[in-house]
């Protein structure tokens, strides 16, 4: 009777005409993510829940989840029918199959690798279920499977005597395979044992490692070998295929001499080397889920790296390259013939079909065959290399044979000629001593050669001994009479000496010419009179005429104490017409303030600095003090002072962590008290004679005024410093609010270029940003002046970003068991000392002093300065809706207080916004 193929959905008759039936096309699937469902479970599941399944081979890919598929087989014939449905997949975890009974009950078939290999229904490296058909009779089956690989499962249904027929058939493909391999190998181990090649030991390893991973792959080896241990039957195939890939790449770096042909590749294959070793490793301890899928994609990478660097090795006229290529290009070939009839897309016939079915190890056999010609060849290719040798060798001492005598004849002739050579020689050489003698008398030059004990020639300039006085060098030690005389430290002589030894008896690049970084090429020398001369050295190599090797130096000493009095009396006009240029670039009448305010500071640093390697106050306050030169120098334009300042600011922390000595630190400090003297003594010599007269208004200057004429110039600096627009200042002055003194001037000088400062630097942000959020590109900064509340008060900010309260948080100290500091105590920290958001510290600000020093400056003065967040609990809550992982910045603005009076006030100077 036959079956139409008409059949219906999710129903498959036992095949009669053929052979065998594929299962795939129709069958209704259920994925249970939890793994955790029995078939009660999945008998109760409604019919939308399962879906059906559309291709012809039945394949899920990589998942996690159990998956349950349910089909009806029957039996259309007249009489009991006993077919076996086939799991042809060795390695799903879980293949259990449950099969209906006449009662309506199901009978459970426990399949899989996570079981031992006798649970099994029928000895076979894939799963077997034997059923039997009543005639007419219908079942229910449902599978569960799951895999920690891909979750391929080809399921058919086979006539019995078909199936064993094919299992012989089978069994003897296996054999042809494996036998092949074990014969190539041990005819390769032999040659190995007698040629000790590595290319044909790693070549065994190879075949080896083929073998290993076709009989964990195919589930031979779960059959025959190790199939009672459940856990070499899981952990087989990732730690064969580990262990194939790695002797893949170890065979192809020896075969095809990656070391010699291709160097650029030696590192690569050496890192290739280290991850398959890797792999190998984890194959064994890690979760089989996890690197079973890391293990197939490292064996793929490896056969693309393999091929490409065959390709490429090929291209540059490797002949091994050639055979290597055209076997991997077998293989591959055969692999992706496996593939297509596994898909079950294309009916390739019954002859294509059992090739395809056994495509990856007839592949990987002939990839054998054709690996062990390429070896064969290559060591016949070399064998040839020798005898073409061998014929050289031969022919060329046939050659010298015929010319020994000719050489004889011309040796006899050429010992006369060197006889009567010597002898002219010998004349020159006296007449060219007398000439380098003369020279050395002569020349004024300190000349002289040191050999590999340091010791100094017999020959050697005149000069020299009046360079660094009469005395005896020649025999001496050159590092005791000449090295020793100058103001070289021990440290520096010994690394000098160090290069000079190193440099002896080798190549001039790779001694000398790679070690004379650390060679004194000046050094002072007091002379018995104590004048102090300045002597330039250079150095030269001489080398040995046979090695050409570093033999000998050649010192020239030089006297360059003139020249160098010139040069420094160039630096020090240049260093003069610098500081006269940035007095000029500013109103002379500021100088004078700047230069007086900071002399005045040289009197406060006196009685702070020398306790502040171990004083925290002391510290404290020169740090405040340094800080506000520096500030109110380069708002001046004073960049020299302010670089000064800074390097300063460096050292201190370095200082009180005892990373330097306070004798470096204090060189320094002398450094600038000279620096502010120069500039004091020049401003005198050059300016105070002219009698300058001071601004008639300087004593009750306009604050509205003394921004524009003071402050706005070095706004503008620190913004192109800063590559930003120079922001516009509002200031509203309806009280006409003025300086009453130049003290109280200088005193907020300091006080607003630190606050201006941190506008620019930390909350004004770069154009790009403010164009990103529709700002304007330039920035604005507000200052209100007003009487209010019996006192004179100042509201200062911008339109800046705001303040950073997520960095601010970070950075307090807080102790356990107290409530959450609020936002106001948090925004108090910015006049902490030494306490900044910042994450780099530039010349400009970041090191946390500036808001410090404006407090305590306003409080010398009997004021006060406070932060006030402008922000509504809404607002605030919206913020850290939008940017729960990011820096939380809010608005703000300070509040200077200061006592009636400290301005003069004058209310008809009603103020406009400038």
């Amino acid at each position: 009777m036959v079956v139409a193929e008409s059949a219906l959905a999710n129903s498959y008759y036992i095949p009669l005409g053929k052979n065998k039936r594929d299962i795939g096309a129709g069958v209704l699937y259920y994925f249970d993510e939890s793994s955790e469902k029995v078939l009660a479970d999945i008998q109760a599941l409604d019919a939308e829940e399962f879906q059906t399944y559309q291709k012809s081979t039945l394949n899920f890919g990589y998942t996690k989840a159990n998956v349950w598929m349910k089909f009806t087989l029957k039996n259309p014939l007249q009489k009991r029918s006993s077919p076996y449905l086939v799991i042809n997949y060795p390695l799903l975890d879980k293949a259990n199959v449950y099969v209906e009974k006449r009662d309506g009950t199901f009978k459970k078939y426990v399949n899989g690798d996570l079981y031992p290999f006798s649970k099994r229904s029928i000895s076979y490296r894939g799963f077997v279920v034997p059923l039997r058909f009543q005639s007419k009779e219908a079942k229910t089956i449902y599978l569960q499977v799951a895999s920690s690989s891909s979750l391929l499962t080809p399921v058919s249904l086979w006539q019995r005597k078909a199936f064993f027929g094919f299992l012989a058939q089978e069994k003897m493909m296996h054999g042809l395979y494996y036998g092949c391999i074990l014969a190539i190998l041990a005819y390769n181990f032999f040659i190995f044992i007698f040629t000790r090649s590595k290319s044909y030991g790693t070549y065994v390893i190879f075949l080896a490692a083929s073998a290993l991973f076709y009989l964990a792959w195919t589930g031979v080896g779960t059959e025959y070998l190790w199939g009672e241990s459940t856990w070499m039957t899981q952990r087989a195939f990732p730690l064969t295929g580990s262990l194939l890939a790695l002797s893949v790449v170890v065979f192809q770096y020896f075969f095809l001499a990656i070391k010699n042909t291709m160097p650029r590749l030696n590192k690569f294959y050496y890192f290739l080397f280290l991850v398959y070793s890797t792999s190998l490793i984890l194959a064994v301890t890690m979760p089989i889920e996890v690197i079973q899928p890391v293990c197939v994609a490292l064996g793929v990478l490896s056969v693309v790296i393999a091929f490409a660097v065959s390709l490429y090795a090929m291209a540059k006229g490797s002949r091994p390259a050639l055979f290597f290529t055209v076997a991997w290009s077998v293989f591959i070939g055969f692999i992706i013939l496996g593939g297509i009839a596994a898909s079950g897309f294309i009916d390739l016939g019954d002859d294509i079909q059992l090739l395809a079915n056994y495509g990856s190890q007839f592949g990987s056999a002939l990839e054998a065959i054709l690996l062990s010609i390429g070896l064969a060849d290559r060591i016949n290719t070399m064998r040839r290399k020798e005898a073409k040798q061998t014929q050289k060798i031969l022919a060329q001492a046939k050659e010298i044979e015929i010319k020994s005598e000719e050489t004889r004849k011309s040796q006899e002739a050429l010992i006369k000629f060197q006889e009567d050579s010597i002898e002219k020689l010998d004349q020159q050489v006296k007449e060219r001593t007398k000439e380098i003698r003369d020279i050395l008398e002569h020349i004024e030059l300190g000349i002289f050669t040191f050999d590999e004990n340091f010791v100094i020639a017999e020959e050697h300039s005149t000069h020299l001994n009046q360079l660094l006085g009469n005395q005896k060098f020649a025999g001496t030690d050159v590092r005791q009479s000449i090295f020793s005389q100058g103001n070289v430290s021990n440290d520096k002589l010994a690394m000098m000496e160090n290069s000079f030894f190193v440099s002896f008896g080798t190549d001039v690049d790779l001694g000398w010419e790679a070690n004379n970084g650390n060679v004194i090429h000046e050094m002072d020398v007091v002379m018995p009179d104590q004048a102090v001369k300045t002597i330039s050295m250079e150095f030269d190599v001489i080398l040995d005429e046979d090695t050409e090797e570093v033999n000998r130096f050649l010192v020239s000493l030089k006297d360059v104490t003139y020249l160098k009095g010139l040069e420094s009396e160039a630096a020090e006009k240049s260093l003069e017409n610098q500081i006269l240029l940035e007095m000029l670039s500013n109103e002379l009448t500021k100088t004078k303030r700047f230069i007086d305010r900071t002399v005045q500071t040289e009197k406060e640093l006196g009685i702070y600095l020398p306790n502040i390697h171990n004083d925290d106050d002391a510290y404290a306050m020169a740090y405040r003090i340094f800080h506000t030169v520096k500030g109110n120098a380069r708002s001046l334009g004073f960049q020299s002072i302010a670089e000064l300042i800074h390097e300063i600011e460096d050292l201190m922390p370095k200082l009180k962590s005892k990373e330097i000595d306070k004798q470096d630190f204090d060189l320094k400090i002398q450094d600038f008290y000279k620096y502010i003297d120069r500039f004091d003594v020049l401003y005198q010599d050059k300016f105070a004679p002219l009698k300058l007269q001071s601004d008639a208004k300087s004593e009750d200057h306009d604050v509205k005024a003394f921004f524009h004429d003071y402050l706005m110039p070095g706004v503008k600096e620190i913004s192109a410093t800063l590559e930003k627009p120079t922001p516009d200042i509002h200031v509203n002055n309806p009280d006409g609010f003025s300086f009453g003194n130049e003290d109280l001037s200088d005193l907020f000088f300091g006080i607003f270029n630190h606050i201006l400062r941190n506008s620019l630097d930390h909350g004004i942000e770069i154009p790009i940003e403010r164009e990103r959020i529709g700002k304007p590109i330039k920035g604005k900064v507000t200052v209100n002046l007003s009487e209010k509340d019996s006192c004179q008060q100042i509201l200062i900010r911008d339109d800046g970003a705001g303040l950073n309260m997520t960095k601010l948080r970070s950075k307090m100290k807080t102790v356990p068991g107290a409530p959450p500091p609020t936002m106001e105590q948090i925004a108090e920290l910015v006049f902490s000392s030494q306490l900044s958001t910042a994450e780099t510290v530039s010349s400009i600000s970041g090191r946390g002093v500036g808001m410090d020093a404006v407090r305590n400056d306003l409080r010398s003065i009997g004021g006060a300065i406070y932060i006030h967040l402008l922000i509504t609990e809404e607002e605030l809550t919206q913020k850290k809706l939008q940017s729960p992982e990011h820096d939380l910045k809010i608005p703000f603005e300070f509040e200077i207080v200061l006592p009636l009076g400290t301005f003069h006030a004058n209310p008809k100077r009603l103020d406009q916004s400038s």
